[in-house]
Parts: C-alpha cells; sequence; structure tokens
C-alpha cells in the first residue's frame, strides 16, 4: 500500500471515529447546493485554488454515497462539452475525489453487489486517462455482471502502455469467469498499437501444456480476422506453424478452436492440413474442417489446385454418417464451385 493511501484509510477512520463521538459537534451541510459547491471546489482545482477549509468541512461529514454522486455529478458536467476529460482535468477531478476520500470506498463499491453504481462510476471513469484508474479499472474488469466487467475491460483495453496487454493475455489463465470473452475483446481492440506482440503471446500461450489454455489461445486469434500486413511480414510464419502444430494437438477442443482460428485468419497456405482434418474420427473436427474450407473459398483465397482438393474432400463428406458433416458440406461445396 501506497504513503498517501495508507494516510487516506487512517484519516478515514480517525473521521468516523470522530463522527460517531462528537457527532452533535459536527456542523451541519448548510450550502444550499452540496453538488454546486462540489463542482465549484473542480473548477477552483483547475485554476490552481484549493478547496475552502471550512466549506470543505461541510461537504466531508456527509455520507460518503452522496460525495460520490456529488462528484460524478461535477465531473459529468466538466465533459459534457466534449465528451472526454483532458489530462489537467482528468488530474484535477481524481485530485478532488482524493480531497473527498472517494477512492477507497469505490474499491468497497467494486466488491459489493451493487452493479448500477458500479456502472455509473465505469461510465465516468471511461472519460479520464488518470493512473490512478487503472486499478479500480482492472477490478471491474474482474466483476461477473456483464454490464460491468466488459465495460471496464473495454475501457481499460484503450489505455497506453504494454502493461495493459500483458493484463489481458494473463487473464486468459483464470479459471471460472466470462473472461476469455473479455479477454479477447479487449485484445483485439489493442491490436492495432500492440498486435506484434499480442500474437506473439497468444502463440506462447498456444503451446502451453495446460489444454484448455492453448484452446484459449486459439479461440482469441479466430475474433481477429485476417492479418494486417505489418503482422503477416513479421508473425505470419509463425502463426501458421502454431496452427499446424495445434491441428495435431492430442486435445479434440484445441485442433477445433485451432480449425475456427484456420478460416477465421485466412491462412490458404493450410488449405491441405485442412482437408487432413476431414477424415479425423471425431465429428467435430470434421464440421470444423469443412466450415473453414467454406470460408477460405468464400474468401476466394483458394489456388485452383487447392481448390480441386477442398472440392474433393468436401464433396465426400457429403456422405458422413455425422448429419452435421453433411448438413455444412452441401452449404460450403457451391462456394468451391464457382471459384
Amino acid at each position: 500500500m501506497r504513503g498517501n493511501d495508507w494516510l487516506e484509510t487512517v484519516m478515514a477512520d480517525i473521521k468516523g471515529w470522530w463522527h460517531r463521538v462528537w457527532r452533535k459537534k459536527q456542523p451541519t451541510c448548510d450550502i444550499a447546493d452540496p453538488a454546486a459547491l462540489v463542482a465549484s471546489f473542480l473548477n477552483g482545482l483547475l485554476r490552481g485554488i484549493a478547496p475552502d477549509r471550512e466549506r470543505l468541512m461541510a461537504i466531508l461529514y456527509q455520507p460518503l454515497a452522496d460525495r460520490s454522486r456529488w462528484w460524478l455529478a461535477a465531473v459529468r458536467k466538466l465533459a459534457a462539452d466534449e465528451g472526454k476529460l483532458t489530462a489537467a482535468q482528468g488530474d484535477s477531478a481524481w485530485r478532488l475525489a482524493r480531497i473527498l476520500f472517494l477512492p477507497s470506498y469505490w474499491q468497497a463499491i467494486l466488491k459489493g453487489p451493487h452493479p448500477e453504481l458500479k456502472e455509473e462510476l465505469l461510465e465516468v471513469w471511461g472519460l479520464m486517462a488518470v493512473p490512478d484508474v487503472a486499478p479500480l479499472l482492472r477490478t471491474a474488469v474482474m466483476d461477473r455482471v456483464p454490464t460491468v466487467g466488459l465495460v471496464a475491460a473495454m475501457d481499460y483495453a484503450r489505455w497506453p502502455g504494454p502493461e495493459v496487454t500483458a493484463f489481458f493475455l494473463e487473464l486468459l489463465l483464470a479459471e471460472g469467469g466470462p473472461w476469455l470473452d473479455r479477454s479477447g475483446r479487449a485484445l483485439a481492440l489493442r491490436r492495432q498499437t500492440e498486435g506484434i506482440d499480442i500474437w506473439l503471446g497468444l502463440l506462447q500461450l498456444a503451446r502451453d501444456e495446460r489444454e484448455n489454455v492453448r484452446a484459449r489461445a486459439w479461440a482469441v486469434v479466430t475474433s481477429f480476422g485476417p492479418l494486417a500486413e505489418a503482422e503477416e511480414a513479421t508473425v505470419g510464419a509463425a502463426v501458421d506453424d502454431g496452427l499446424m502444430e495445434a491441428l495435431q494437438d492430442p486435445s479434440v477442443p484445441v485442433r477445433i478452436r485451432a480449425l475456427e482460428a484456420l478460416g477465421s485468419v485466412a491462412r490458404p497456405s493450410l488449405v491441405r492440413q485442412a482437408v487432413a482434418q476431414l477424415s479425423n474420427g471425431d465429428g467435430r473436427i470434421r464440421v470444423e474442417a469443412v466450415r473453414a474450407l467454406g470460408r477460405l473459398a468464400l474468401l476466394n483465397l483458394l489456388a485452383p489446385e487447392d481448390r480441386q482438393l477442398a472440392y474433393a474432400g468436401v464433396a465426400a463428406c457429403l456422405h458422413d454418417d455425422d448429419y452435421r458433416v453433411v448438413g455444412h458440406a452441401q452449404q460450403v461445396l457451391p462456394y468451391l464451385v464457382e471459384g
């Protein structure tokens, strides 16, 4: 715990004790509009003016929930014109939050059962890029309520810095929650700025000793789509190598995810490996192999000889014992003819 955080915790404890013992002696908040007063504190901090001590004490004696509500209103009003706070505005807003002893209160809110309060906080935190917001966003990412966790993931994914990418890659190792979806969406959003590092991280996870981690890595790749030009030049060969290795994986879920990724990222160099999976003993793998070949054909990425090879393999699937394989083969076959 940093020194300032410890000091704020101690001061909050002392103030709570003071409130209980000297409750009758405390000044009441006789300000006509406390929300406007908090907004004036924020405007003053933007000009380098600290809040008036007497009026600040009147606000500090009010419940944390009220202080948080007034702070949120002040920040929303400040951001209303441009839709986002400048760096200076964000710093001043967070300084006011610390003066009002709000960060520790917000941490408690994030650990509690009130999604509507968390959503309200995220709405405002998303307007500012203040370093102290990052730990709160990371906590919110782990919330099981989608309207909280997913929004926090998208907000945090927009932050600069390699530690953000590292966080979402590490999230793929976590068990027992909707972490795959949140990590996948966040990493897909970050590809424009850290695409190479993301690919390298995912390829490393794709070779993890744990089956579920390998499957998750390829599931994230499935959400990416084709490689960008810079990605192709740098990691294209490594992606192909990783997929070829995954298509030989003893795990059925890993092979399925790898075939999904093959079609999504459009790797025509792996047509023969996909065709080979059409004879796999597991019907789920054969289904995904058919779908991957259909995706490549739909994108018109198949060379004539590869198209003929894929056509022959998918046509044979029309007589498969698994009705799912037959159904997908019927859908895909016309794309292999029309090329």
